[in-house]
């Protein structure tokens, strides 16, 4: 319901969600150089993702750790990292399996989705034009992120 309220508050906004996020994360060698740095905060990373990486390969899982909260800083820090489109994002908050979840419209017309079976028919027109309250990150050219943020923990 907050994240809801600020979506409608009409402050300027920029999200990054997770389609750039699902891009990737740093390499094992990566992770390795930044065990091996001596910098803290890049021990830190390291100590947090690489059991995961191991844990995810001894279950035969290819999917790598995603790093949301260092995308968006990333995103305040170097914008040109992303690729930004203008979208209307509302937060759904009555949905059984997705509260919580943002959707984002990059065109109109923007409505409601038809109600479920005995329900009121709550589905309705939000609006037959565009008007994007937010910017968000729809891709990331993950090397430079990478560099970035690598950049960043050893300095």
């Amino acid at each position: 319901e907050a994240a809801r309220i600020v979506f409608h508050s009409g402050v300027k906004l920029t999200m990054v969600g997770m389609d750039p996020v699902r891009k990737g994360t740093f390499s094992e060698a990566q992770l390795l150089k930044l065990q091996a740095s001596g910098k803290k905060a890049a021990q830190a990373v390291a100590s947090i993702i690489l059991p995961t990486l191991a844990r995810n390969r001894a279950n035969g899982i290819d999917r790598p750790r995603m790093l949301p909260d260092p995308m968006a800083i990333a995103a305040f820090l170097d914008p040109s990292l992303f690729t930004m489109v203008k979208v209307f994002v509302d937060v759904e908050t009555r949905g059984e399996l997705t509260s919580g979840m943002t959707v984002a419209y990059r065109a109109a017309p923007v409505r409601r989705s038809a109600p479920s079976l005995g329900e009121p028919d709550g589905s309705f027109m939000i609006s037959e034009t565009f008007v994007p309250n937010c910017t968000a990150a729809a891709d990331v050219d993950l090397p430079r992120f990478l560099e970035l943020t690598m950049a960043l923990l050893l300095k």
